[in-house]
């Protein structure tokens, strides 16, 4: 027979199917795929950790002249171009016949790779992710004895045999990770007043130095551990901050299901811990995957407020567009209020919007919650200035995927799945959180186009009642329902 071309393409896999994630000491598999538990962070926080492996990636792909397809498609990650990668040919008796090495995007700048069509070839690609750092295989003129020693970066793998035809064959060449790569989400949970302060220090072990590994039996050797472990980096935290997020961990570690995730110190509002341990971190080779921990804070409501209650249909004075109340015609961008009494409270005070159309604001103490009228709405007759803190939008794009969020006005909510949630801590600070359909979960909303919060002092127990103002901007219809409630710290059962 005659030759056979080989062309490459290349993708990573995402992670490994027969491999999960799992962590803390009530680790719980949901059926989804990820995981849950709790763990104590003190007397009065809890800390509920969940776990989100990534999704599924199967074998390699190779599809010769005759377009027949040898393997099952797979979730594939594109390479950033430049990665370099090189890819080894081994004949029938495991004999180095070809190398080349490849730089993603650029592939066609590379010599051709000829082949004796008829033959079966072992195929062998390596990379570390990196358009810079590229290993040199040891002792790789036999696939029995190839490896690759001491890697310290991102290790990815791939091995296929493949009998190839005469002319062009297409080998698609999927870069399996071999390391660990976790994610760390800290969260302030959207029921709990104040904000991340301090976090240092913060490292998962054990984590090794570097890794050898053999293709022949698919074996990693481990070098020494890290003393303080492989760290999780998070940026400098900025004010009001209630969500931070690591830069991704590259854990090489064997499987384990006995590691610690270590923080140094962590500061939330006013509470400090030291040394603070997340046990039984369970990190099986090659899986990528997101760690969230959310800091709930043990409460128990001090008076209630539900004065916020009620429904105005738009109505047409001429052709003038308002609503009737309190006997007297409110037209549209006009400011209708109502004034509610809230109890003292210590640790702060939380309301819940179970509907809202379109806008609203509140004095608290004579401050205003935020510079202007917050408004949900887009087209009203105030400009939009409320948005998800992912930057999603009302009756706008949904970052996350999927349909697009409706307008807030054709949503509700219940007191347990609130439409809208405000947060005010002890010392003035405000959250304002959001659900992007009727009784969904809540995402950390901002103020933008120009609108901000204040900070004003919040009454405790013992400073008297706080004097509400609600304040809403007309535009048609105008709803506002909800109720608040008084916070203050008990200890977690």
């Amino acid at each position: 027979m005659g030759s056979a071309l080989i062309k490459v393409s290349v993708n990573s896999e995402i992670d490994d199917s027969e491999n999960e994630a799992e962590v803390g000491q009530k680790a719980a598999m949901l059926s989804s795929g990820k995981q849950e538990g709790t763990i104590s962070f003190s007397e009065n926080t809890d800390v509920t950790y969940t776990v989100f492996p990534s999704t599924q990636a199967t074998r390699p792909q190779l599809n010769n002249s005759k377009g027949s397809a040898l393997s099952a498609a797979i979730i594939r990650k594109n390479l950033v171009n430049g990665i370099k990668y090189v890819l080894l040919a081994y004949d029938e008796s495991g004999g180095l016949v070809a190398e080349r090495v490849y730089i993603y995007g650029s592939e066609s700048n590379t010599s051709k790779l000829l082949l004796d069509a008829g033959k079966t070839y072992s195929f062998i690609a390596y990379s570390v992710n990196s358009s810079d750092v590229l290993p040199a295989a040891v002792e790789k003129e036999k696939l029995a004895t190839l490896k690759l020693s001491k890697v310290a970066n991102d290790l990815m793998t791939f091995s296929s045999k493949v009998k190839l035809n005469e002319g062009t064959n297409f080998l698609g060449i999927v870069l399996k990770h071999r390391y660990s790569l976790i994610t760390t989400q800290l969260s302030v949970d959207p029921s709990t007043v104040g904000t991340f302060k301090n976090i240092s220090s913060a490292a998962f072990k054990p984590a090794h130095e570097n890794a050898t590994y053999s293709f022949a039996t698919d074996a990693m050797e481990y070098g020494s551990q890290k003393p303080l472990g492989c760290p999780a980096v998070f940026p400098a935290i900025a004010a009001d901050q209630r969500t931070v997020l690591s830069t991704p961990s590259l854990i090489i570690s064997p499987a384990t299901s006995a590691a610690t995730l270590n923080f140094g110190t962590i500061t939330i509002a006013d509470e400090t811990k030291n040394n603070f341990i997340v046990p039984k971190v369970k990190i099986t080779p090659g899986v990528s995957y997101t760690l969230k921990l959310n800091f709930k804070t043990c409460t128990e409501d001090v008076g209630s407020v539900q004065g916020m209650d009620w429904r105005y249909p738009e109505v047409f004075v001429g052709e003038k567009s308002a609503i009737f109340k309190d006997g007297k015609y409110f037209y549209r961008g006009e400011t209708i209020t109502r004034e509610i009494i809230a109890p003292g409270a210590d640790y702060g005070f939380v309301f819940d919007i179970t509907e809202l159309d379109n806008a609203f604001n509140m004095e608290l103490n004579g401050v205003k919650l935020a510079k202007n009228e917050i408004q949900f709405e887009r087209g009203a007759s105030s400009v939009q200035n409320i948005r998800f803190k992912d930057k999603s939008l009302y009756q706008g794009i949904n970052t996350e995927g999927g349909a697009n969020i409706g307008a807030v006005y054709n949503m509700k909510g219940t007191k347990a799945t609130p439409l809208v949630k405000v947060v005010i801590g002890k010392n003035g600070e405000v959250a304002l959180y959001g659900s992007k359909k009727s009784n969904g979960p809540l995402y950390e909303l901002e103020l933008f186009n120009g609108n901000s919060f204040n900070t004003f002092k919040w009454n405790g127990s013992n400073q008297g009642d706080n004097n509400i103002k609600v304040t809403q901007l007309v535009d048609g219809r105008t709803i506002l329902v909800g109720s608040g409630s008084g916070k203050k710290k008990v200890a977690c059962n």
